[in-house]
């Protein structure tokens, strides 16, 4: 995908900076594409601007639209260095040197895990938790175990199981859950891709007595086979907000959830397997509809920010009976 960046550089001395260098080292994998101020030199991804004068107090903005490679590794750190430089001496270069680094993003990984809702909740409420899992490999897998060490903020007396996408059988040993999925004979992606996935779905509540500010964090670890186990994504809650609004027979996932760029939205039955999404709108906190979108047929749906403003909004789904499903998404 495409980025802009915007790169700000300014004389914060006291003499006209001469002959004026200014270097972006984007690394192995950023591809910068084009800037509002053309670079005058390009070696690999580094490019160079020379600016000759910067008088006193002067300053310009240059954006650069760039590309991610798809050769980047999901969660590793991307950086790219900005450093700029001219003939006179330097009080101090410290500032002459920026550096912006940022994790790689990209499509869900097909083992993971989700909760709803997801970052501000109250102490005792009810949380949804979905499990996915799926044989990436090159051969049938016999037998597939996910074990769920429960954070000790949540109550394992409350515990409920939800629909699963195959038959189980469930140990649950203190605080841990083990799901054990014995000859579920589930092929690979590349031989059966549509029955190669299954899942995971269960409520548990938090603790009651729980103070403000108090994260809740949750994995899980998969194990196709003899092979060591695949870690999930971690989702995290946090006492101290009112949660997104949700009900026994399903809810809305938003996730990521405080909002950046875009959010995935997929409606979670707690005793159905699938219910797609027909109609999705979002709402400020006035009430006015900021966005709708009709006519679909779903399982899940990416929700982009568009022209929302940072703040609260209600997001309003319909299932394929005509239920409704709503929940609160924070946009950054």
């Amino acid at each position: 995908f495409e980025n802009l960046i915007a790169l700000t550089y300014r004389n914060v001395g006291g003499a006209v900076a001469t002959n004026v260098m200014l270097t972006v080292a984007f690394g192995d994998d950023i591809v910068p594409l084009e800037a509002s101020i053309p670079w005058d030199l390009a070696v690999g991804t580094d490019r160079r601007w020379n600016f000759g004068e910067l008088a006193i107090g002067e300053s310009a903005t240059i954006y650069i639209k760039d590309s991610i490679s798809t050769d980047a590794v999901i969660g590793n750190d991307i950086s790219m260095r900005a450093t700029i430089y001219g003939d006179q001496d330097d009080c101090g270069g410290d500032d002459n040197v920026s550096i912006n680094s940022q994790p790689a993003v990209g499509a869900i990984d097909p083992n993971d895990i989700a909760v709803s809702p997801e970052g501000f909740i109250d102490a005792g409420d009810e949380l949804i938790y979905k499990i996915r899992f799926q044989n990436v490999g090159n051969a049938t897998v016999s037998t597939v175990i996910i074990e769920d060490q429960l954070p000790e903020q949540l109550d394992v007396s409350s515990f409920q199981q939800g629909v699963t996408s195959h038959p189980y059988r469930l140990n649950i040993d203190g605080n841990k859950l083990i799901w054990t999925f014995e000859n579920i004979n589930m092929p690979d992606s590349t031989a059966n891709e549509p029955e190669s996935h299954g899942f995971i779905i269960f409520k548990i509540n938090t603790k009651e007595l729980l103070t403000d500010k108090t994260q809740i964090e949750n994995s899980a670890e998969i194990f196709f086979d003899f092979s060591a186990p695949m870690i999930t994504n971690t989702v995290v809650n946090i006492i101290g907000s009112p949660a997104s609004n949700f009900n026994d027979e399903g809810t809305l996932f938003i996730s990521p959830n405080p909002m950046k760029d875009v959010s995935l939205l997929e409606i979670v039955a707690f005793d159905e397997e699938d219910v797609n999404i027909q109609s999705i709108a979002v709402f400020d906190m006035r009430g006015n509809k900021v966005y709708q979108s009709n006519g679909m047929d779903v399982e899940r749906i990416e929700l982009n920010k568009g022209i929302m403003l940072p703040g609260c909004y209600l997001v309003r789904a319909i299932g394929m009976n005509g239920d409704e499903f709503s929940g609160k998404l924070i946009v950054e």
